[in-house]
């Protein structure tokens, strides 16, 4: 049902200011609710025309408060229908935060809720000094799905609710087809995507799911990972490429210690205790689930400290590029060393030897890469 709606002006004649002027509220009615609040102008009582609602405007003053109150009176009526087309329910206060400028824009378009998510994303990341690379994913995800748009509607944005399942399906298959993803690859775009969309369901600007239409599993993995005889050859290969060389180092110190790459990537040295036997461990939290993390460190991987010292930028540890440079970089390093194995970094966290050596216990080996 399409609600009532009225804005109207009046002054507040009993609460008149020490310069002889009295403030002009507003008040917004929708289906018999009202809210009234300040329109930040004030005017004297006697100045005022009950009946036309604005100043005589006989002078500039005057002049500019009739012209700030017309756009306070545009920007409720545009906002009372803005509210109508999205579908949500029309209040008061909501018409009165977007006539006053202290209502977040709502967006109309999947690529402005995209902003949106990510900008609210990005001051998160901010605050907690993580979440990077999610961040970055969710970028991705963004620009695959503009892409998308592009090639198969040829537009860039699209309306909320021109995200159906038939829309779902065909980037699906699209994401198969045109960069060749893996069923894995595509179902986390979509998870992603869907991620982005619930924020609009959450906050009422959609009622629909067409996530929920849709079927989308991950395949078992099978992890590839190197045996310790092929860590040592990787460790021992020489190469005349010294880009190639830093990523290998830090390649073998995450299959000795176990870490992520994000963790590697944000490891200090604050982080590297020395404990009262003399041995040196790294004592840190996962960034991905703030656990704690505690791993000794053996030769090779304090001889590869020492051998990147001071080389890193903002006083970390080591000089780690982007996940996707290295893993374009792991690939290459395998291909090099004959190993037939598809290896990405994060094959360093399943070696299958890196804590035997040191606790002589399979079982402790999954209690630290479960942490």
């Amino acid at each position: 049902m399409k609600a009532t709606f009225k804005i109207l002006f009046f002054v507040q004649k009993t609460k008149i200011k020490a310069d002889g002027t009295a403030p002009i509220l507003a008040r917004v009615t929708v289906n018999g609710d009202m809210v009234t609040f300040s329109t930040q102008k004030s005017v004297k009582p006697e100045r005022w025309d009950s009946k036309a609602q604005r100043t005589p405007g006989r002078n500039q003053e005057e002049k500019d408060i009739n012209t700030a109150l017309d756009k306070i009176q545009t920007s409720a009526q545009n906002a009372y229908y803005d509210i109508l087309a999205i579908g949500i329910d029309v209040t008061p206060d909501r018409i009165k935060m977007r006539a006053m400028g202290t209502e977040e824009k709502v967006p109309h378009s999947f690529m402005e809720l995209c902003k949106m998510f990510i900008d609210d994303y990005e001051e998160l990341v901010k605050a907690q000094g993580s979440g990077k690379e999610t961040l970055f994913r969710y970028n991705v995800v963004k620009n695959r799905v503009e892409e998308f748009m592009m090639a198969e509607y040829k537009v860039t944005d699209m309306p909320l609710d021109g995200i159906d399942k038939r829309f779902l399906d065909k980037f699906y298959l699209w994401l198969r087809s045109a960069h060749n993803n893996a069923n894995n690859t595509a179902v986390k775009v979509l998870q992603k995507m869907a991620s982005i969309y619930k924020m609009g369901r959450d906050n009422g600007w959609i009622h629909k799911n067409p996530f929920a239409q849709i079927k989308m599993h991950l395949d078992p993995v099978d992890r590839s990972y190197l045996t310790k005889e092929e860590i040592e050859k990787v460790y021992n290969k020489q190469f005349t490429s010294k880009r190639l060389e830093a990523v290998r180092d830090m390649f073998v110190f995450s299959c000795y210690t176990g870490l992520a790459y994000i963790d590697l990537k944000q490891l200090t040295p604050e982080e590297i205790v020395e404990k009262q036997d003399g041995k040196k461990w790294i004592v840190t939290h996962r960034q991905k689930t703030k656990t704690n993390v505690n791993v000794p460190l053996l030769d090779i991987p304090l001889m590869l400290i020492d051998k990147y010292e001071g080389k890193a930028k903002n006083g970390l540890v080591f000089p780690v590029l982007s996940n996707q440079k290295m893993n374009d970089y792991i690939k290459e390093i395998i291909a090099i060393c004959d190993i037939d194995k598809d290896i990405t970094f994060h094959s360093a966290r399943y070696a299958d030897f890196f804590i035997m050596p040191i606790f002589g216990e399979r079982n402790l080996m999954f209690s630290i890469l479960a942490s």
